[in-house]
C-alpha cells in the first residue's frame, strides 16, 4: 500500500502511523493510537519492574540479652525478607563486660540460625569490634 494512502487512513480513522521496519524499498509501518500505545507500554515496562529481584540486604539486629522469643519473632521477618528475595545480615553487638564473653555471644548467634523456616545458606561470618555479623541468604 503507498504511503500516501496510509496516511489517509490513518487520518480519517483519527490514529498515528508509526514506523516498525524501513527496508530500502518500501517501509513497514503500523496504524495506533499514540497515546494507547505509550500508556500500554508504560504499564508493561512497570509490571517488569516488579518482578525484578530485589537486591541488597537486610539488618536484623539480635541482642545479646534477647530471650528465645525474640529470637522467634525476629526469625520469622528473617524469612519474610528471604522470601522477598533479600539478603539477610544477623548482627550482634556487645558492649561493656559482654566483650568478655563472646564465646556466649557466638552460640546465641549460631542458635538463631536454626530458628528459620527457609532454607538458607551462610554467605560469611564476620567479627567486628564491636560484636559479630553473619550474613546470609536463600539457598
Amino acid at each position: 500500500m503507498p504511503l500516501i494512502q496510509a496516511r489517509q487512513i490513518a487520518k480519517e480513522r483519527g490514529v498515528d502511523m508509526v514506523q516498525i521496519a524501513q527496508t530500502p524499498t518500501e517501509a513497514v509501518v503500523k496504524l495506533i493510537e499514540l497515546g494507547k500505545f505509550k500508556y500500554q507500554q508504560g504499564k508493561k515496562e512497570q509490571k517488569e519492574k516488579s518482578h525484578e529481584k530485589k537486591t541488597g540486604s537486610k539488618i536484623i539486629r539480635v541482642g545479646y540479652l534477647s530471650q528465645q522469643h525474640d529470637l522467634e519473632t525476629k526469625a520469622k521477618q528473617a524469612d519474610k525478607f528471604m522470601a522477598d528475595g533479600y539478603q539477610v545480615e544477623i548482627s550482634m553487638m556487645l558492649r561493656g563486660r559482654q566483650k568478655a564473653h563472646q564465646d556466649i555471644a557466638v552460640k546465641k548467634l549460631h542458635s538463631f540460625l536454626p530458628l528459620l523456616a527457609t532454607k538458607h545458606k551462610v554467605i560469611r561470618e564476620n567479627k567486628t569490634p564491636r560484636g559479630f555479623i553473619i550474613s546470609i541468604s536463600r539457598a
